[in-house]
Parts: C-alpha cells; sequence; structure tokens
C-alpha cells in the first residue's frame, strides 16, 4: 500500500511540480545531515564539519533553479545588522579577533555569512514553486539524522562514550547538551505536525527520536521549547482529533522528563550542579544588563563578550560560579545581539524574527498538498520553540543554519517570473538571467566552504600539539602547532592554545623541582611559549588568559616586575577575580611586598572558599613575617579545604 499524501499528496500536485534534480537532493541532504557532522581525532570535533557541509550546500543550492527568494524586509533587516556588527567589531578593543570570531564559536565573517546562506538556501530550495517530493524526501533525511543524535544519546545517558569526552553531559552528535537539545525542538515541530495528520513511518520515528534527545539532554530551555511547540501546533490543529493527538504528546513529553533521572533532577533543581546553574545563569543576565547599559550604541563587538564581561562579575558571582568557565555568551538571544551590537542590533533582532513569524505564518496553509501544510506549520512552531529554547541559550553553528534554513522556506517568495529568475535548465543544459552573479555566488560559497573545511583539518593537529604539549614532547608540538596555524592561520585562538599549553606545561616542569632556565624540559617549554604568548597578547589585549599567561611567563622567566604590571591590567579588567587576585599576592610575595601579597590573598581566599591555595600561600608568607601562630592557622585551614575537596 502506498504511503500517504506526504508522497504524492491527497490534492493532486500540479505538473508544473516536476520531480526535483540530483543537485537540489545533494544540497537538501547536506544541510540536513549537517548537524550531526563531526570529524574524530579533532580537538574540537563538532564546529567547523558541520559549517563546512551547510557552505557547501549553500554553494550547490546556489547552481540549483530558485525555487523562491527572501523578501526585500528581511534582506534590509540582514544587511543592517551585518553593517553595525561591522561598526561593532572594527570599533572593539580586539578588532581582527572580533571580525573572524573567536572560539568556540566563531561567529565572525566566517560563520555569520554561513547562517545568512543557510536562510537564502531555505527559499532557493524549498521556495513557492519548488518540485514534487523535495519536502518529504528532506523530511526522511531529517529523521535519519534525528535516529543518529538520539541514538547517541541514550548510549551516554548509559555512560558509554562512543566519543569520548570528559563532560557530564556530552550532548550527541553536537557536543553541548543545549544545542542536542534545540535540534530536537526544531525537529520535533515538522515531524509531530506531519504525524499528526499522516500517518507517515519516517516523521513518526523522527518525532520520536527528536523528542527522546530533547528529553535526554536536560536542557530546561530545551523542554520548554518543546512544549511551546506543542502547544503552537496544538492552536493550529485543523481537527479535534488533532489537538487530542499533539495534547496527549505533551503530556507524554512532560512523563518522559520525569522518567530520565538526570533529567528529572534538573528539572526539579535538586542535581549537585542545577541550583548552581540557575543561579548563575540569573546572575549572567543581571550583569549582561549592566554591560549592555555601559555600550549602549554599539555593544563590544562580537566574540568581544568573553573579554568584555568579568569587569561585571560581582562578589555573589565569583563566590557562587568563579572564574573556571568564563562565559562567552550571556544565554539569551536578544542580551546576545544587545552585547555583540548595543541597542541598534537588539532591535534589528527582534524585527528580524517579528518579520520571520509574520511571514512564516501565511505559509502554514495553500501549500500543494495537506502534508506540506502539515510541514510548514511544524517548521513554523519549532521556530517559535527554538526561540523560547535560545532564551536560555546561545547560538551556535550546530543548529543556527538549520533553523536558518527553516526561517528561509517560511518567508519565501515566488521567483520574479514563473519559471523563477535566471533559472538554470539542468536538463537542456542552458543557463539564462544572471548566470555570471549565480556561477560568482557559487564559487564564493565553495570557497568558503574549501576555509572551513581546512579549518576544521587545522583541529587534528591541534589536538595531537595539546597532547604533546601535555606530556612534555615539545619539539613535536611546536611542529603541529605550526601545521595548525597553516591550515587556518586567520585564527588567532590557536596561538592562544599554545601559549597557554607551552605557560602550564612549563609551571608543571618547575613545580616537579626543575628550576626555571635550568631544568632542560622547563627551557623548552619556555622557549615555546615565548613566541606564542606574545602574539596572544598583541591579537587579545584586553584577554584576561592571555594576561594571565603572559605573567606567569614572566614569573618563569625571573621578571616579577613585568609579572606584577601584567597581572594590575587583568585585576583592572576583573577585579574580583579570585585567581588574579591569588597571583597577584604570589609575585608581590615574591617581590618582598609581604604586606601587599597578605591583603590580596585574604581577598582572593574569601571570594574563592573552597579554594586551599591561597591559605597555603598566605601559610608561607606568615611564615617570612615570624608570624609563626597565624602560618600554622593558615596551613591548618589549607589542608582542611585539600581533605573536603578530595
Amino acid at each position: 500500500m502506498p504511503l500517504p499524501d506526504i508522497r504524492a499528496g491527497a490534492v493532486e500536485t500540479p505538473p508544473a511540480r516536476a520531480s526535483f534534480s540530483l543537485p537540489e537532493r545533494i544540497a537538501l541532504l547536506l544541510i540536513g545531515v549537517a548537524p550531526a557532522a563531526f570529524l574524530p581525532r579533532a580537538l574540537d570535533r563538532f564546529v567547523f564539519p558541520k559549517l563546512a557541509a551547510v557552505a557547501t550546500a549553500a554553494a550547490l543550492a546556489a547552481l540549483c533553479p530558485r525555487r523562491g527568494r527572501l523578501p526585500r524586509s528581511v534582506v534590509l533587516l540582514v544587511a543592517a545588522g551585518s553593517v553595525l556588527l561591522a561598526i561593532s567589531a572594527l570599533a572593539s578593543a580586539s578588532p581582527v579577533g572580533a571580525l573572524v570570531g573567536r572560539s568556540p564559536r566563531y561567529e565572525g565573517v566566517f560563520v555569520l555569512p554561513v547562517y545568512v546562506a543557510a536562510a537564502v538556501a531555505g527559499a532557493w530550495l524549498l521556495g513557492p514553486t519548488r518540485r514534487r517530493g523535495a519536502v518529504p524526501w528532506w523530511l526522511r533525511v531529517l529523521a535519519v539524522v534525528a535516529v543518529a543524535v538520539a541514538l547517541e544519546a541514550v548510549l551516554e545517558a548509559f555512560g558509554l562514550r562512543p566519543l569520548p569526552t570528559d563532560v557530564a553531559r556530552p550532548g550527541s552528535l553536537l557536543g553541548n547538551a543545549s544545542d542536542e537539545g534545540a535540534l530536537g525542538v526544531l525537529l520535533l515541530g515538522p515531524f509531530l505536525a506531519v504525524s499528526s495528520r499522516v500517518r507517515d513511518p519516517w516523521c513518526v520515528i523522527g518525532a520520536l527520536a527528536s523528542a527522546l534527545a530533547v528529553v535526554l539532554s536536560a536542557s530546561r530551555g530545551a523542554l520548554v521549547g518543546a512544549l511551546v511547540v506543542l502547544v503552537v501546533l496544538v492552536a493550529l490543529g485543523s481537527s479535534r482529533r488533532t489537538r487530542l493527538m499533539l495534547a496527549a504528546a505533551a503530556v507524554l513529553l512532560v512523563a518522559a522528563a520525569f522518567s530520565v533521572p538526570a533529567t528529572r533532577d534538573r528539572v526539579l533543581d535538586t542535581s549537585p550542579l542545577a541550583g548552581s546553574t540557575v543561579s548563575g545563569r540569573t546572575l549572567l543576565w543581571d550583569e549582561t544588563l549592566h554591560l549592555v547599559a555601559h555600550h549602549l550604541l554599539i555593544g563590544v563587538g562580537p566574540s568581544g563578550y568573553l573579554d568584555a564581561i568579568p569587569a561585571e562579575h560581582n562578589r555573589v558571582w565569583q563566590v557562587e560560579v568563579g572564574p573556571s568557565n568564563p562565559p562567552d555568551s550571556p544565554h539569551n538571544w536578544l542580551l546576545q545581539a544587545a552585547a555583540d551590537g548595543g541597542i541598534p542590533l537588539a532591535g534589528l533582532a527582534i524585527a528580524l524574527a517579528a518579520v520571520v513569524m509574520w511571514r512564516g505564518r501565511r505559509a502554514v496553509s495553500g501549500q500543494p498538498s495537506p502534508a506540506e501544510d502539515a510541514a510548514f506549520a511544524g517548521m513554523w512552531a519549532a521556530l517559535a520553540g527554538y526561540g523560547i529554547a535560545l532564551a536560555f541559550a546561545f547560538t551556535s553553528p550546530g543548529v543556527t543554519p538549520l533553523a536558518a534554513f527553516f526561517g528561509g522556506a517560511l518567508v519565501a517568495l515566488p521567483p520574479r517570473s514563473a519559471e523563477g529568475a535566471g533559472v538554470v535548465r539542468w536538463r537542456e543544459g542552458r543557463v539564462r538571467g544572471d548566470r555570471v552573479g549565480r556561477i560568482a555566488t557559487a564559487a564564493i560559497l565553495a570557497a568558503l566552504a574549501v576555509l572551513l573545511a581546512m579549518a576544521a583539518l587545522a583541529e587534528i593537529p591541534l589536538r595531537s600539539a595539546v597532547v604533546d604539549t601535555a606530556t612534555g614532547r615539545y619539539q613535536a608540538a611546536r611542529h603541529e602547532f605550526a601545521i595548525a596555524e597553516a591550515l587556518r592561520p586567520w585564527d588567532g585562538e590557536l596561538e592562544a592554545t599554545a601559549g597557554h599549553a607551552f605557560v602550564v606545561a612549563a609551571e608543571q616542569d618547575v613545580a616537579a623541582n626543575l628550576p626555571a632556565g635550568t631544568g632542560p624540559p622547563a627551557i623548552q617549554a619556555i622557549e615555546a611559549a615565548v613566541p606564542a604568548v606574545a602574539r596572544e597578547l598583541s591579537d587579545y589585549p584586553d584577554s584576561l588568559q592571555a594576561l594571565e599567561d603572559a605573567a606567569a611567563l614572566a614569573e618563569l622567566t625571573h621578571s616579577p616586575g613585568r609579572a606584577a604590571t601584567l597581572l594590575a591590567r587583568a585585576q583592572a579588567l576583573s577585579p574580583l577575580d579570585p585567581d588574579v587576585l591569588y597571583s597577584r599576592g604570589v609575585v608581590a610575595a615574591s617581590l618582598d611586598q609581604l604586606s601587599v601579597a597578605v591583603a590580596l590573598l585574604h581577598q582572593s581566599a574569601t571570594l574563592s572558599p573552597t579554594d586551599p591555595a591561597p591559605w597555603q600561600e598566605l601559610a608561607d608568607v606568615y611564615a617570612e613575617q615570624g608570624k609563626t601562630a597565624l602560618s600554622a592557622g593558615a596551613a591548618r585551614h589549607a589542608r582542611q579545604l585539600a581533605s573536603t575537596s578530595g
């Protein structure tokens, strides 16, 4: 028995909607599988492979017949936002880093165009004049991806790690649990919408897998987003039976969330990390509002948040959260836009979201078949849910391109002519209209795809370099860092990674009773660190890590005065950072400024109450001052903290 109307259409398909071409199939395939793409044996396996897949799909879509186009309002809003971001980047403390983007999301000139290209490809491939079979075929691709992500998530839920990681919530094939949940929200919309109207097994399986990914991600934002998807679909339901099915799905989703211990604990705020993440998130939002208030017009520039937000961290943040995992985003899409480009960019982001949702609402009916009506209604609901999920998370290469593709498909207008402006006729081999522009666009996107593929390959020698540095093979590490930089010459983060790795290795060698400048391993690490740290500090002059690396290197090379100057700059950027205060105390002690050292170490200990290091250093300083009782008390407290943390 043939499948229902998602294949052939309950309403007869117009003859003009002939089967779509092989290039279109490949482009849709790449867009669909991009969220699951990863590169084995890489340091970061997830970011650049996904971006390269999307850029390749967009390049191929540029050569395909135009099935639609983006509305002028969307184009103008995106263009205005791009100009604002460029101005903000050029005015930031690290213009090059802001323009090219920084780890881990690299949202600069190489990544943001991929997001835009994904939206354009959505209009080109799934616009109003798309060919018969495009939507159902693409949904099957997405169903396979959903199953792959869900299977990996299930294995991780049972403690298995097919993709080795030490992260508590690995995030399946996305590498991040929030991204895993957000992808589940996006996929859940079209699968549920079609399944509620058509008994298509692919969509039923996809819906189950997507819901499983949401639940196993233990992402509270994704769970709320999934419920929003269901609420929207219930509101759009065309029959009582459909609405009842969707309401039952909502109940099952909640029940599933409470049946998985890790998810239940996070939802109920009873897991060890749940409370800290909730309080940390609210603190971060409050501090981001202060940051935005200080940079109302142009923000701090793309990728500038990481270096700018430490100045806003208050005492509560340092005590409850601490500096060990510095945030590179406020975990809220609106605050992210406001921080990057000020209030004007936040206004453009709101306007763009409103235009997409308003225009997209008109696409949920009037499609060539009831199943396609359902699919577009599901994409519209998915974007609503994704927007809610992003109120608690951040944009990323794993999910944002797919959301942009949905948006492009939803808002697409018909081509400028009945056949489509500048259509490439694959069968006849004739090109009409804007041939040069089409080929140029494809060439630019293909070049971007190659650049992103090279960036992905750079992660393989980068991983080897980090491993070799940690094991003392410094010459091999320098060679591998050089290979990574040759593959990704635009990325200053590679130099920052190298500098930090070599400094940490040198400190460990010195701690192993190899005096700096005398032990051969320490000498090699220091020699490797000097040029890397110099470039790191030049590229990111306001980076706390760069300043701390340079200060540590200055100490290793017997330049405590320079170390003190660098750490003073670091404290000016983050006045209450306990790690910076501790380092300043150690340097002050080495300069025989013992009273200053005591004050700094006490402040560090107050802001980091579970860390034994400040108390141990205080014991040494008190001993130098001849304060035996205070030294003994500080040493005893350090031992107590060490035993508690151990």
